[in-house]
């Protein structure tokens, strides 16, 4: 059986770099030039093998540019090159995929809080700020979350989410409680983290510090809200045993719980465990 000729180095196909950190949620586009017309291959290095990842053909100007898509939400370091079908084969490119908090902050609207927010709540929707950032989850990766904050407690519940970032603390999902109609109790269910929603203060009078922006419900599951016999939500009776401390628990060692009680948060430690405020 004839053996395939070896792949050549080729001068004819350049990158703009051969190094590359990025957010792991955001794909880098890589850019080059290559004989016009040439079909080119981008291959990923998958444990010693290179594979095919994308093919393309090079357009008329000579110059490509290809988005490195493998490996989002992992975190690593994921290497890549170029092939041509005439048996060339470009620089190595490798890509380290970051664990980056990297938050948006913009002013809230109506639509961003349709189901939470009515008129009548003690604050206006404008006066909240709508963060989105990256947070790691359960499975090891990191995912895009969002949550609706008072504009002054949004600082200071960044920088405790940046030390959760840091040390590596999971959760489950991060979504604005219009997601579940408002609902608190679906939210919780679903195991969501969630801050703003315009409601009473449970088993309580008056507002809830949700209703201001400046309350945080971390991991509902992991860490429920005991009342008498009553534990929300139900799959938080897993974990009622506070001393068993398992991933996603706020415990009075975890750095996070840390990081908001350092920054004037408070956190209602004795049956509230998922909550923060400020």
């Amino acid at each position: 059986m004839a053996q395939s000729a070896p792949l050549r180095s080729a001068a004819s196909i350049t990158t703009s770099a051969t190094r590359i950190t990025h957010d792991t949620l955001r794909d880098p586009v890589l850019r080059g030039t290559a004989p016009a017309g040439s079909r080119l291959t981008l291959q990923v290095d998958v444990r010693g093998t290179w594979k095919a990842n994308q093919r393309f053909t090079v357009p008329r100007s000579g110059t490509y540019a290809v988005r490195l898509t493998y490996g989002r939400g992992a975190v690593g370091t994921f290497r890549h090159r170029l092939t041509s079908s005439a048996g060339s084969v470009g620089p190595v490119v490798t890509l380290r995929r970051a664990a980056v908090l990297n938050p948006t902050i913009r002013t809230t609207t109506r639509a961003d809080v349709a189901k939470t927010w009515r008129p009548g709540c003690p604050v206006h929707h404008s006066a909240l700020r709508t963060v989105e950032m990256n947070h790691w989850g359960f499975d090891g990766r990191m995912h895009r979350g969002r949550l609706v904050l008072a504009a002054g407690v949004t600082t200071s519940a960044l920088q405790a989410f940046q030390v959760g970032i840091d040390t590596k603390f999971p959760i489950q999902r991060m979504r604005e409680v219009s997601a579940y109609a408002g609902n608190d109790d679906r939210s919780m269910a679903a195991n969501n983290t969630s801050a703003f929603n315009c409601r009473r203060i449970t088993n309580g009078t008056g507002w809830s510090k949700h209703s201001y922006g400046r309350a945080i419900d971390i991991n509902p599951v992991q860490n429920p809200y005991i009342y008498k016999k009553t534990v929300s939500p139900a799959a938080g009776k897993a974990y009622t045993d506070r001393r068993k401390v398992r991933p996603g628990m706020m415990v009075s060692s975890a750095p996070l719980t840390r990081a908001f009680t350092t920054r004037g948060w408070k956190w209602l430690s004795t049956y509230d465990y998922q909550h923060v405020e400020k």
